[in-house]
């Protein structure tokens, strides 16, 4: 295909991208670490740390058969530390959230792409899926003005949504086919979506394609994969029949591309929304906090606000969020907040503090 026809079809992807139409999915090829992906590396550490109590590890599919559950908390709480400790290059993320997707779903337990886009003040919602609870948490609908970072298999943040063993998987697969399923809203928008993307998959896992089977449905839609992974070329030929996937080659920079159009096209007042600029990075006090807000520790996020304006003209506008956040915590115990605007008052109580770290910040740069 010529350079004027790539030309048009990068152009009609971001089209669907700014109509809300695109959908990118992240798998956990995005990370590599010793020329393996980040996640398999984590969990081949854990099980050299707890061979003898482990009963069987599945290298290939990366799970474990626990021979009871206090080890699986343990390694549960492990991981946890492997992710949260271990840096990770932002390179990719930031790309990312300089286009202007209003949804991405990752198959990874962490939070990089929210993390980056809290530090470069990208406005944003991050959630994730626990099969385990009887109702499925509330969110809001996601659009390109405000996107959803959505991670299908858990976070670290919750140590019940990790996928560490087979039950975990087969409780996924079976929670998003029935009943509580998807949350309302992100079915709504997967049920709009015209065009995917796949950004660091390892497609010869039998899950994974079943996984992509449930978001993608049996839709015809163009698909897109890049820094991707397959055994062989059997499994690369029935992808491309089955879910009509197009693997773009390695050295192909599609994101930047993307990206770098986007930010050529938004230059150009009409299209504005086209691009997202990052701003300058987040204070290192700021970081802190949203490592916190990551971490789903709000009592440790408005105590590190209030005591970062201590000593500044904003310490008043720290404590009237900081009693914000109390009351609302309060409320949600006490079962005095609607279930349908509990979801949405912890976001606007997130942003505050956000948004008044920010300020803070800006008085104490030199």
């Amino acid at each position: 295909m010529g350079e004027t026809n790539n030309t048009e079809k990068w152009d009609k992807v971001i089209s669907f991208i700014a109509d809300e139409k695109c959908l990118l999915l992240i798998g956990p090829e995005i990370q590599q670490n010793e020329s393996k992906s980040q996640s398999l590396v984590f969990r081949e550490k854990l099980y050299a740390n707890y061979e003898d109590q482990i009963a069987h590890y599945h290298q290939h599919d990366g799970l474990f058969l626990f021979k009871n559950d206090y080890v699986k908390a343990e390694i549960s709480q492990d991981l946890k530390q492997l992710y949260t400790s271990t840096p990770y290059d932002e390179t990719i993320y930031k790309t990312i959230a300089q286009i202007p997707f209003h949804l991405v779903i990752s198959i990874n337990p962490e939070a990089y792409l929210s993390d980056v886009c809290f530090k470069y003040n990208i406005r944003h919602r991050f959630s994730y899926f626990k099969s385990k609870e009887k109702a499925v948490g509330q969110i809001e609908r996601p659009t390109r003005d405000f996107p959803l970072v959505y991670n299908l298999c858990g976070s670290i943040k919750d140590d019940e949504s990790l996928i560490l063993d087979y039950e975990d998987l087969f409780s996924l697969i079976g929670s998003a086919l029935g009943i509580p399923g998807l949350p309302e809203e992100l079915r709504a928008a997967l049920d709009k979506i015209r065009t995917y993307v796949f950004l660091g998959f390892s497609f010869e896992k039998w899950y994974t394609q079943l996984l992509l089977r449930i978001i993608c449905g049996d839709k015809k839609y163009p698909k897109y994969s890049v820094h991707h992974r397959f055994g062989d070329d059997d499994t690369k030929n029935f992808l491309m029949h089955q879910f009509q996937i197009e693997f773009l080659e390695e050295d192909f920079r599609f994101l930047d591309q993307i990206m770098e159009s986007c930010k050529e096209k938004a230059k150009d007042p009409l299209n504005a929304h086209l691009y997202r600029p990052l701003s300058d990075p987040a204070s290192a006090d700021e970081v802190e906090i949203i490592r916190f807000i990551s971490n789903n520790d709000l009592d440790k996020a408005v105590s590190k606000l209030v005591s970062m304006a201590t000593g500044t003209a904003l310490s008043a506008e720290a404590a009237a969020v900081s009693s914000r956040y109390y009351q609302w915590r309060d409320d949600k115990a006490g079962g005095k907040i609607d279930s349908r605007d509990l979801v949405v008052t912890f976001n606007q109580v997130v942003d505050a503090i956000l948004k008044t770290a920010k300020e803070i910040a800006k008085t104490k740069a030199p």
